[in-house]
């Protein structure tokens, strides 16, 4: 029976070790290519960015999602942020940064 538990003691952290190698190398691969961490989400997704452009007082950002439940791995897009009217483009219309949103902390890193 004890060497049945020291098994198991010995498989869990081999196991979660196993687990955490893919989100390790996207990070890594994050890294490399001068993606910065902004935040992470309740849900367990994790925000990484790069500034692309700026024209005027237009950023153009690559964001990239790590382990959100809707994508089930990487999703990346490229976000457009107006920092004078503190606004992003979505579907083709200017919106604003809604309060205690992911948005904010974009806002926040994309216009200094």
């Amino acid at each position: 029976m004890n060497s049945a538990l020291a098994l198991l003691a010995l498989a869990f952290p081999l196991t979660a070790a196993l687990a955490s190698k893919p989100v390790d190398s996207k990070i890594d691969r994050l890294n490399k290519d001068g993606y910065e961490y902004i935040t992470d989400a309740d849900d367990g997704t994790i925000y990484f960015a790069k500034r692309k452009r700026r024209i005027s007082d237009t950023v153009f950002i690559d964001l990239v999602e790590i382990d959100s439940p809707k994508s089930k791995g990487i999703m990346e897009s490229v976000q457009v942020y107006n920092c004078v009217d503190k606004t992003y483009k979505f579907d083709g219309k200017w919106k604003p940064i809604l309060p205690k949103t992911i948005g904010v902390y974009l806002f926040k890193w994309a216009c200094p």
